[in-house]
């Protein structure tokens, strides 16, 4: 199970993460992603930036057609799996935000009356091992997500969550993590954040 919250600190085990194979590799994405809730109960929006869930009170997502997605920083513990995390993070952006803006693409600029969106991914694989033989929590992997809007240098909205895993299938592979993660929380953030009243059509 992935529980939000959790401090990346505690996460100490270190694993390479298993190599799959193309088939595994989608088993992974809808799987992974079942076992998720669809989002925390106790997570809330707030108009303060300082908070870890930022919504300007009077920010109009709708009158946007361009968001530009930049990669800001994505580190794991081993330096491994850095493309398949930003490849699940950034097919998920470009699927939700997909339903909402006429255009979504790869960019570090916006033009006036675009969006930029900066991301920022920090994980840890943790121990398959122990998660397979030690249980109660042992080798969880984490992850921390960390999403700004902006309009120019004007940020409207802003998410920073951590998820850990110590279970699941494949022993609790921590690939399912950086999948399931990304499809959870890009839904959570434009359903909640973004488009909380919106209805899922595309301009």
């Amino acid at each position: 199970m992935f529980e939000a919250g959790a401090s990346f600190q505690e996460i100490k085990e270190e694993e390479s993460p298993v190599r799959m194979s193309p088939v595994t590799f989608v088993a992974a994405v809808v799987l992974g992603a079942v076992f998720l809730p669809a989002c925390h109960h106790g997570v809330t929006v707030s108009n303060d930036p300082t908070q870890p869930i930022y919504r300007q009170a009077d920010a109009d997502f709708t009158k946007y057609q361009t968001v530009k997605i930049h990669f800001v920083s994505i580190k794991t513990n081993n330096n491994e799996g850095v493309e398949l995390v930003r490849a699940a993070f950034e097919d998920s952006i470009k699927h939700e935000f997909g339903l909402h803006f006429k255009t979504v693409e790869d960019g570090d600029t916006a033009a006036a009356g675009e969006l930029l969106m900066d991301v920022d991914l920090t994980v840890n694989w943790g121990s398959q091992a122990a998660r397979a033989f030690v249980g109660f929590g042992a080798g969880k992997a984490a992850i921390i997500m960390k999403y700004t809007v902006k309009d120019g240098a004007t940020t409207l909205a802003s998410l920073d969550r951590t998820d850990t895993m110590s279970g699941g299938f494949y022993g609790g592979n921590g690939k399912e993590l950086a999948f399931a993660a990304a499809d959870k929380w890009t839904k959570w953030f434009t359903a909640n954040v973004l488009f909380p009243a919106a209805a899922f059509v595309k301009k």
